[in-house]
């Protein structure tokens, strides 16, 4: 009997080593989904301009995002009082460089004539603009309603620099469906409106 026994075994442990294999090809995590923003909401805007031909120079500096959302992972709100991060739905680039590139956007939109200077500079450099955003709620609910709460300052630069705006916004949107896109979408939606908002307060010359 003994003989038999071992025998069977090493007939055995290849197709145990073949089904342990099987299922845990069978149980792989899918891909998680990475999400953008479409380039004309950004950069696209402004690439074309020089700041050698323009009226103004606006830079914008670094943007500050909370640490619960300084992650790859999308984030979206279960309650006044939880967060809830998903694993499979990610920020195909940093967060805070995608607001910052949204922001660039629709600054240029607004001020056709300016120059926009996204860089990642932590100070600003000669004449023109410096605006400083930091973002303390950017976040909701899928199928309901996404917020932005942000402070942010623009100063006048050069020689003798002065703050001309410095304010606390709130902007909302609806996401329109449970999808991660609408989500997304209503994100861009909260963004731009803080360009569109942050352009009303710059000055031409």
């Amino acid at each position: 009997m003994r003989e038999i026994r071992n025998i069977i075994r090493p007939a055995i442990l290849p197709a145990l080593l073949v089904a342990c294999f099987l299922s845990a090809c069978a149980h792989r995590s899918p891909e998680p989904r990475l999400y953008v923003f479409a380039p004309h909401e950004g950069w696209r805007v402004v690439a074309q301009r020089g700041a050698e031909e323009s009226d103004l120079i606006i830079r914008i500096a670094p943007v500050h995002i909370p640490a619960y959302l300084d992650r790859p992972h999308m984030v979206t709100r279960v309650s006044d009082h939880e967060i809830e991060t998903h694993n499979f739905h990610r920020w195909g680039m940093p967060l805070d460089v995608t607001i910052q590139e949204l922001l660039a956007g629709a600054i240029g939109r607004s001020l056709p004539e300016a120059y926009v200077d996204a860089s990642p500079r932590l100070e600003w450099v000669g004449e023109g603009y410096w605006v400083q955003v930091d973002i303390i709620r950017l976040d909701g609910v899928l199928d309901g309603r996404v917020e932005l709460i942000a402070q942010w300052k623009v100063t006048r630069t050069g020689d003798q620099p002065q703050a001309i705006a410095q304010r606390t916004s709130l902007h909302q949107a609806e996401s329109e469906s449970a999808s991660y896109e609408e989500y997304v979408e209503a994100i861009r939606k909260v963004v731009l409106a803080l360009g569109a908002e942050i352009a009303g307060v710059l000055e031409r010359p």
